[in-house]
């Protein structure tokens, strides 16, 4: 994708990805796992997959007015999966198995 490292930072730039407007997304469909929430999200403003991420968080995306998908402490995101019909089925598996798991 042609990230690019820039020298004395942390930053990587791609000039091929747009970032998301964390304002203006649409929630495609969500599903509830009790402790957690699948959700395919399309981000209109993104270039990279239409626009769509696969977000598992540990709140209702269907309560937030702000959603950025990027990691960030205390952002309540768990993981990320890409957007696909299997990037979908393994995000269903991880929910169910961190439903199960002692955390």
């Amino acid at each position: 994708m042609g990230a690019i490292k820039l020298f004395g930072g942390h930053k990587y730039y791609s000039p091929n990805i747009t970032d998301p407007n964390p304002n203006n997304f649409i929630i495609k469909k969500s599903k509830s796992y009790v402790s957690c929430w699948v959700s395919l999200i399309n981000y209109p403003d993104a270039k990279n997959y239409e626009g769509n991420k696969i977000l598992i968080t540990t709140w209702d995306p269907n309560t937030k007015g702000i959603i950025d998908p990027h990691f960030d402490k205390d952002a309540g995101i768990i993981a990320r999966f890409e957007p696909t019909d299997q990037g979908w089925k393994l995000a269903k598996m991880f929910a169910k198995m961190y439903l199960n798991s002692s955390y």
